[in-house]
C-alpha cells in the first residue's frame, strides 16, 4: 500500500541521511552499505511507479525526535511486539521503545514464515557451544532466562551436567543460535532412552517423585549434577529443545509488514512512524 510505502521512504531517507553525516563507511571510503549492516539495497531494477510516487508525495521529509534526525532503524516483521534498543543493543534511546503491535496479525498469513519452530538436541548444543569456547560437560538444560515487558527473550540460558551455566543477553538470544527473531519460547521433551522405564523415585528416603525433570543429585563427595530418569547424573543428549517464535529481524524500530497492516487499516504515513517510533515527528528541516 502507498502509506507503507511512503513510511518506508521516510524511514530510508532519515536513516540514509543521518549515517551520511555521520560517516558510518568513512574509513571503507564510503556512506552506506546496501547490506542489513545499513540498508538492504537491490538497486534501481527494484524501482516501481508506487515506490517512486511514495518517495515524491514525502519529499524532503524526516524523522525527528527533539531537533534531530532519529536513528530509523526497521525490520521486516516484529511477530507481535517490537522491542526497546536498550534489550537488543544496550543502547537506551528514547524512541526506540518496545511496544505490542495489535496491526501485524491482520497479514500474517501473507508473510512467507511468519510463525516459525527451530529444534536442537541436547548434543547439538553441546556440540555448538563448545565450538565457540564453552567447553562443558554436556548440555541438559537451556531456556529463556528473562523476558521483555513486551515478552521478547532478552537473556538464555544453557546448563551442562556439571551445574555449571552461560547466558546470552540482548541481541545475542537471536543471533547466537541463528534465529529468525527474539521473539520465541523454548520447550523440551526427552529424547528416547531417557525415561529409564518410568515409575517413581525416592527422595531423600520420604517421598516420590513421578520424574526426575528438574532434580539433582549429591554424590558422596559432596558434588552436584543433574539427575537423569536412570538414576545417574549428567543429561540425555537425545534431549530435544523447541524454539517457537514468530518475527524475523531484530525487532527494533518499524515492522515493515506492520506498516503494510497498517496503511491496509487506513493510516497515513504519519501514523505508521509515530506509532513505531515514539514521540517522534515527520517534517521538513
Amino acid at each position: 500500500p502507498l502509506e507503507a510505502l511512503k513510511a518506508q521512504a521516510v524511514s530510508a531517507r532519515t536513516y540514509a541521511y543521518r549515517n551520511y553525516t555521520a560517516s558510518k563507511h568513512k574509513s571503507q571510503g564510503f556512506d552506506i552499505c546496501n547490506s542489513t549492516c545499513c540498508q538492504v539495497y537491490y538497486g534501481m531494477d527494484e524501482v516501481t511507479a508506487n515506490s517512486s510516487k511514495a518517495v515524491e508525495e514525502t519529499y524532503g521529509e524526516y524523522a525527528w525526535y527533539n531537533g534531530s534526525l532519529i536513528e530509523a532503524v526497521y525490520s521486516s516483521h516484529d511477530g507481535g511486539a517490537t522491542e526497546s534498543a536498550v534489550n537488543v543493543w544496550g543502547s537506551n534511546v528514547a524512541y526506540l521503545i518496545g511496544k505490542y503491535d495489535p496491526y501485524e496479525a491482520s497479514v500474517a498469513s501473507k508473510v512467507p514464515n511468519y510463525n516459525w519452530t527451530v529444534t536442537y538436541t541436547a548434543q547439538e548444543l553441546t556440540d555448538l557451544l563448545n565450538s565457540k569456547g564453552y567447553t562443558n560437560s554436556g548440555i541438559v538444560d537451556f531456556k529463556v532466562t528473562k523476558t521483555s515487558p513486551t515478552g521478547n527473550a532478552i537473556e538464555i540460558t544453557f546448563t551442562d551436567s556439571s551445574g555449571k551455566s552461560w547466558s546470552k543477553i540482548r541481541d545475542d538470544c537471536r543471533t547466537f543460535l541463528g534465529l529468525r527473531s527474539i521473539h520465541y519460547t523454548v520447550s523440551s521433551s526427552a529424547g528416547s532412552g531417557s525415561s529409564g522405564g518410568g515409575g517413581s523415585y525416592t527422595v531423600n528416603g520420604n517421598g516420590t517423585l513421578g520424574s526426575l525433570d528438574g532434580a539433582y543429585a549429591i554424590d558422596g563427595s559432596g558434588q552436584v549434577t543433574q539427575a537423569t530418569a536412570s538414576g545417574g547424573s549428567g543429561g540425555d543428549s537425545s534431549t530435544v529443545f523447541t524454539i517457537t517464535g514468530s518475527g524475523w529481524g531484530h525487532n527494533v524500530g518499524m515492522s515493515q509488514w506492520g506498516a503494510y497492516a497498517m496503511a491496509q487499516q487506513g493510516y497515513t504515513y504519519q501514523d505508521i512512524l509515530t506509532f513505531y517510533y515514539t514521540g517522534i515527528e515527520v517534517r521538513k528541516p
